[in-house]
């Protein structure tokens, strides 16, 4: 986020570079760079789309299908992190969920709360927009559920860190580098 507390493409969007798309580019754009990763649940399944509801906020979001194999193994009731694209009345997938029983809403509740508690301490002296510090603080924890999602929790010690090359951003705050496992679902045609 940087000095600025502004992402690429949020720099992307306020330089004016999205607008040199065609249309409807800057739209999709926007779409990109205002979605996030959070936990929905499953309120209905319907032929065309699932209506979710958005963990931490209670906002109703419904993502249409798009035909992966995730959405085969739907129930009412599951608990999904994912990341919805578009607005909120027409949103689609931008990844495979981690999929979380209907028993988990209480703790999911609960440690949401700690990331929004925790990151409104981080952000503290800034001035955020209103209405964006549940969105920002479900884009900063990303690598941390990443990290409880593989079993490897994200904790950096002095030692880990001094091995990696030293690397800063645009506002030269430090690069933090992360894992990434991919699971192959079918092998064929790859």
């Amino acid at each position: 986020f940087g000095k600025s507390q502004e992402t690429i493409g949020e720099r992307f969007i306020k330089e004016g570079f999205a607008n040199q798309l065609v249309d409807p580019g800057p739209r999709l754009i926007a779409h990109l760079v205002n979605s996030y990763c959070t936990f929905y649940q499953i309120r209905s399944i319907r032929e065309e789309s699932f209506l979710m509801e958005e963990l931490g906020t209670g906002r109703e979001w419904r993502m249409f299908r798009v035909g992966d194999d995730f959405e085969q193994d739907a129930e009412e009731g599951h608990i999904w992190f994912i990341r919805l694209v578009g607005e909120p009345s027409k949103a689609y997938p931008y990844m495979a969920p981690y999929v979380f029983p209907e028993d988990s809403k209480h703790g999911l509740l609960k440690a949401l709360e700690i990331q929004i508690e925790s990151y409104a301490k981080y952000v503290e002296g800034y001035h955020l927009p209103k209405g964006r510090l549940f969105i920002d603080s479900c884009k900063a924890s990303l690598i941390q559920w990443a990290g409880e999602f593989i079993g490897e929790p994200v904790n950096l010690s002095v030692e880990k860190a001094a091995r990696f090359p030293k690397m800063t951003n645009t506002d030269q705050e430090p690069l933090r580098f992360s894992k990434l496992f991919f699971k192959i679902i079918q092998r064929e045609g790859l």
